[in-house]
């Protein structure tokens, strides 16, 4: 087993594009190191495009794997894709679990990012905790940017069946910060949208605003 395609390092420029990924049996999709050596270059994603691709039956065997995964990025799009079945989360962005100081722009971990038109059924199969969409880690230092440079929006998600309070549809975790969440549905899903309170791990900045759910 393995991925369906895995960049590591510094990629940059690549766009995932009219694809049908079936039957992987770890992630589907998986972009950038799973780290939080900010400073170091070769970490740092940029300019990354996955658009209109079909996932379906992802992560069963090895169910620790995302069907998406994008560690550090400046410049993402995950636009008009469905993921139909996957063991773990359908789409994980960003990596660390606390608060950066560093300036808007300076380093890299989630910036001008666009998630949005997504069609997610049946997530989370296997594991718990994680969400139809997951996001973590800080983006600028929160004292001294409160601009919401990161979107997330129009997209749909459904499970079959009323899931369990582990389970988690729009998911800002720990340090997730700068972002607009907006204009979704989320269906089946107990808890339908989070922002880590952990004391030592807070979300700033971030609003999240008109997503319809079926569940309070």
């Amino acid at each position: 087993g393995g991925n369906g395609i895995l960049m590591t390092d510094n990629t940059t420029v690549a766009s995932i594009t009219g694809n049908v990924f079936k039957n992987i049996a770890m992630s589907a999709l998986s972009i950038g190191n799973p780290t939080t050596a900010w400073e170091d270059p070769i970490n740092r994603n940029f300019s990354i495009c996955v658009e209109n691709n079909l996932f379906r039956r992802i992560a069963y065997e090895y169910p620790t794997s995302l069907c998406i995964f994008v560690g550090m990025v400046d410049t993402l799009k995950i636009l008009h894709n469905t993921i139909d079945r996957c063991g773990y989360s359908a789409f994980s962005v960003g990596w660390g679990w606390s608060s950066v100081k560093y300036s808007l722009g300076e380093k890299c971990n989630v910036s001008n990012a666009e998630i949005a038109y997504n069609y997610i059924h049946n997530f989370m199969d296997v594991l718990r905790d994680g969400g139809a969409i997951y996001v973590l880690g800080g983006n600028c230092d929160p004292t001294t940017c409160s601009e919401r440079f990161n979107r997330m929006h129009d997209n749909y998600a459904e499970l079959d069946r009323r899931g369990d309070h582990a389970k988690y549809g729009y998911y800002c975790d720990g340090a997730s910060s700068n972002w607009d969440v907006s204009h979704s549905v989320i269906i089946n899903c107990a808890t339908p949208l989070y922002s880590q309170t952990h004391p030592q791990a807070l979300s700033y900045h971030n609003h999240l605003h008109d997503v319809y759910s079926t569940t309070t």
